[in-house]
């Protein structure tokens, strides 16, 4: 993984995300016959409301250190 890929997947699981990293975008060239067109270097998705919770749990963790 480049490092630039994983500081951007650490940014985005700090605020919430759910990351996948280089993830295989797969091509069909007919019947039976599949290749590796491309990868996504991050495919993040956000669920609703998750940044409440993150918020809640890190404000949690600052109150015990």
């Amino acid at each position: 993984m480049d490092h630039a890929v994983g500081l951007v997947e650490a940014y985005l699981q700090i605020n919430g995300y759910f990351t996948v990293a280089e993830y295989p975008v797969i091509e069909s060239f007919g019947k039976n016959h599949y290749g590796i067109a491309t990868d996504l270097d991050i495919l993040a998705f956000r669920f609703p409301k998750e940044y409440f919770r993150v918020h809640q749990i890190t404000k949690k963790i600052g109150k015990v250190l």
